[in-house]
């Protein structure tokens, strides 16, 4: 996928160097707890690691810190059939070590832009638990308007056309 940057992040393809990286956000009750995943064991990093090294091919890019190229967390696009064929939703995932210092609203807003002039999207969605108020709280920084609530997730959209 496509690198792109921001002030202080780079959005890349997922390296095996990531590791230690990579585990201290999936390894976390905090951080599962809010995404709504099962929090990992260290030994389940591997594989999933594995599993981020083959999407980023084609959907997700590891959150890089610009000075250190540490591994901060995740974003991913995917297609959302429910909105048309341009439909894509937007899902994103942050060590808490980062938490409330800007850097999601800082690379949802350029992966939006970025998605808006290349012409090929025409609705992004994006989602949040909730219980998830930091989230709620990025999606609405970066322009989105509620959409629906569907069990305990709440989804926003916003038209790039």
């Amino acid at each position: 996928m496509k690198q792109i940057y921001t002030n202080r992040c780079q959005l890349r393809n997922w390296k095996e160097k990531d590791l230690l990286d990579l585990k201290k956000i999936i390894c976390s009750d905090k951080v599962a707890r809010l995404a709504g995943f099962k929090a990992k064991t260290p030994d389940e990093a591997i594989p999933v690691l594995q599993t981020f090294i083959q999407d980023s091919k084609k959907s997700l890019w590891a959150i890089a810190d610009r000075k250190n190229d540490k591994a901060i967390g995740w974003l991913e696009v995917h297609r959302f059939q429910e909105l048309g064929a341009k439909a894509y939703e937007i899902g994103y995932c942050l060590n808490e070590s980062y938490w409330g210092k800007g850097i999601m609203p800082e690379v949802v807003c350029k992966v939006i832009k970025e998605m808006r002039e290349s012409g090929e999207i025409d609705k992004l969605i994006c989602s949040h638990f909730d219980h998830n108020e930091q989230s709620k709280r990025v999606i609405e920084k970066c322009g989105f308007h509620y959409y629906k609530k569907e069990n305990k997730k709440l989804y926003y959209v916003q038209n790039l056309k």
